[in-house]
């Protein structure tokens, strides 16, 4: 165990990654609260999902945004993944998920960000161009809206591009309970993991003042570059970017300001 941060941490990461996220920290003596931006819902349209999934061989590339994505794909979809079908992954972690949840055949091919890479789009599309594929049609499987910076880039390229709506997403209603433990943080700064740039203004809509303010005296850890921007943009004092891992945070925010 390591020793305990003075200021407490809020996860906002969503679903399993993000609880389990928490409970790592607090085995490390950390404060911390998981408080989701987003909550996770089915396909809006599960029969059109499935719909085009059984279409996936018509694609070059299927490209998951997130493990969110790929839990949400492996329910909807009901046959082996196609050989001709390229997997990409926005992230480890989305890789990881992607051969834990859909167990691709050998033969299937897995593109992910290089493991010294932060992850995201830019790094997918580099680890793309490094694999020097030829894409006419390109699926990308996401949420209800999100990732439109990707799809632009495969259309700059020639690709024609669609966008799958495997879940839904939701912002999170902040309940009495979470309300009471915010409150009894009090004024001392609350130090944040954020795993996209929207949850920076869904937390913001929902979070009482006192906690917000809190948040912004506090140290951000962002997972990529372009949330610590955002971060940095919403008026975030201390903004550092850091794998989303306990011990990866916890050794951020050792060297961070008090």
């Amino acid at each position: 165990m390591t020793a305990a941060r003075p200021h407490p941490i809020l996860v906002t990461r969503p679903e399993e990654p993000g609880r389990l996220l928490t409970t790592a920290l607090i085995e490390r003596g950390a404060d911390a609260l998981w408080l989701p931006a987003f909550e996770l819902a089915p396909a809006p349209d599960a029969a059109s999902a499935r719909e085009t999934l059984a279409r996936l061989a018509t694609f070059d590339l299927a490209v998951f945004v997130s493990p969110a994505a790929v839990r949400a794909t492996a329910v909807l979809l009901h046959a082996p993944w196609p050989t001709a079908t390229t997997i990409g992954a926005a992230g480890h972690a989305t890789a990881d998920a992607v051969r834990a949840r859909l167990r691709p055949g050998d033969d299937v091919r897995v593109i992910a960000p290089d493991a010294n890479d932060e992850g995201g789009s830019e790094a997918l599309l580099r680890a793309l161009d490094a694999a020097g594929l030829r894409l006419a049609r390109v699926l990308i499987l996401r949420a209800v809206c999100g990732r439109e910076w990707l799809a632009e880039r495969f259309a700059e390229r020639g690709a024609e591009v669609q966008a799958l709506a495997v879940y839904d997403r939701r912002a999170h209603a902040l309940s009495a309970a979470e309300g009471a433990r915010l409150a009894q943080m009090g004024a001392q700064p609350i130090d944040s993991v954020f795993s996209s740039s929207d949850a920076v203004d869904a937390l913001h809509a929902r979070l009482p003042h006192a906690a917000w303010d809190a948040l912004l005296r506090g140290v951000a850890v962002a997972s990529h570059t372009r949330i610590a921007q955002r971060l940095a943009e919403a008026g975030f004092a201390h903004v550092r970017v850091a794998p989303l891992r306990a011990d990866e945070i916890m050794a951020v925010l050792e060297g961070a300001p008090q």
